[in-house]
């Protein structure tokens, strides 16, 4: 299984990258929020991922989703236990920082989480139901970090 990944981007697409690694490139979806970021780096820098995969039989072709930190990925796995939220909805509705939508789902903001990308009214209430009381964690607390305990940072 594919979990890490360093590599130099040789596109950047409307919804991810294409990162060379090992001199094969691979198709890498991001949150907006990341996304975002690997705008900003330089071409030749090393860009470092956790990779969720994602394979089903309703999704046969083998999907790559990238994050900038393991505590984004134990996000983005909280996030799609959500009833009617699927790895391929959820990478689309993240497209604000983790610690906002934590943030949200904490202050059960449903106003907020509706504004998500593909998620309405009755879905902010799903996640809220779901998810209030388990992301705290996840929230920044004050120095930029927003970190689950046990989870380690970007080696």
């Amino acid at each position: 299984m594919i979990g890490y990944m360093e590599g130099t981007i040789l596109r950047i697409a409307e919804e991810g990258i294409l990162l060379l690694a090992g001199g094969v490139g691979y198709e890498i979806l991001l949150p907006l929020f990341v996304l975002e970021k690997m705008k900003k780096r330089s071409p030749e820098e090393t860009v470092s991922l956790f990779i969720y995969y994602n394979q089903t039989e309703r999704q046969p072709r083998p999907v790559l989703i990238g994050f900038e930190s393991e505590a984004e990925k134990a996000f983005f796995q909280l996030f799609i236990s959500v009833d009617a939220i699927g790895p391929l909805k959820a990478v689309k509705a993240m497209d604000r920082s983790v610690s906002d939508i934590a943030r949200a789902i904490e202050d059960r903001d449903e106003k907020l989480l509706a504004t998500l990308k593909g998620i309405g009214r009755r879905t902010a209430q799903k996640i809220i139901a779901a998810l209030h009381g388990k992301v705290a964690l996840f929230v920044e607390q004050g120095d930029g970090k927003a970190m689950p305990v046990g989870v380690g940072t970007t080696p």
